[in-house]
């Protein structure tokens, strides 16, 4: 059956049966009842917020050392939690949106220290959270929030590379003339070989390259891919580059 044809059908059941179907579920599959009682809060933003931040504290708490084998299964049930805060609250509330994908990329560090995460499934939960919190930052715009300034900070946490989503997408946040500010964040411009790769590795000479994260342009689409980058020839970070693209290249690296 298709999607379509089984919205249209499910339009036509009674609610009591489907509230007795749900609850049935509720009981008989514990694995969904996060999601479930998520469900029952779609109209309570700070209701379902306190919920969710109990439960992303609860990740940060944790000890027990999950092995390769259950790292996927772990995987599953950490990605419940960025999906109900993007199908539930974004839409409704975007501040409460942010506040939790921001607390929940904060648990990154203390859960993959205790995940064998050699097949990466873990890591890939961040890495696609990363874009929410993009996300949800447009759509709450707090004009007290220095943006660049949380951008930096946020890469500078990332020891696990699974944030390496965030810069390469940072225009769904900045507009280009931020995005110029944040190549070259947080010092003043300096015009010496040394200094001209940015702190984030962005080619001070190449702003303007389609494949620098630099000059990339507002609302483009995310790229939907962690990791690539290029190196140019001073050894800065391009999105898809070779190290051809970079007309600055010498051979030179700043590592």
């Amino acid at each position: 059956m298709s999607v379509d044809t089984l919205k249209e059908k499910l339009a036509h059941i009674e609610a009591d049966t489907l509230r007795d179907f749900i609850l049935d579920i509720y009981l008989c599959y514990p694995e969904l009842s996060d999601k479930i009682e998520a469900l029952t809060l779609v109209n309570d933003p700070a209701a379902l917020s306190k919920v969710l931040r109990k439960r992303i504290a609860s990740l940060k708490r944790g000890r027990r050392f999950i092995e390769y084998r259950a790292s996927f299964d772990f995987a599953r049930e950490l990605e419940v939690v960025p999906s109900d805060i993007e199908s539930v609250l974004l839409g409704r509330s975007p501040e409460h949106a942010f506040d939790l994908v921001d607390r929940f990329l904060a648990t990154a560090e203390s859960v993959l220290n205790r995940v064998d995460d050699s097949g990466g499934a873990v890591g890939e939960v961040y890495r696609h959270a990363v874009l929410l919190w993009l996300t949800a930052a447009k759509g709450c715009r707090d004009a007290n929030v220095d943006w660049l300034e949380r951008i930096y900070k946020l890469d500078q946490q990332d020891d696990y590379g699974v944030l390496d989503l965030l810069l390469p997408n940072a225009n769904l946040l900045l507009t280009s003339d931020q995005l110029k500010q944040l190549a070259w964040f947080p010092g003043g411009k300096n015009d010496s070989e040394e200094k001209m790769v940015t702190p984030l590795g962005i080619h001070r000479t190449c702003l303007s390259s389609p494949y620098c994260s630099g000059g990339s342009a507002p609302d483009e689409e995310p790229t939907g891919k962690s990791g690539n980058y290029g190196a140019c020839g001073q050894g800065a970070r391009h999105r898809g580059a070779e190290p051809a693209d970079c007309s600055a290249g010498s051979g030179v690296r700043y590592d």
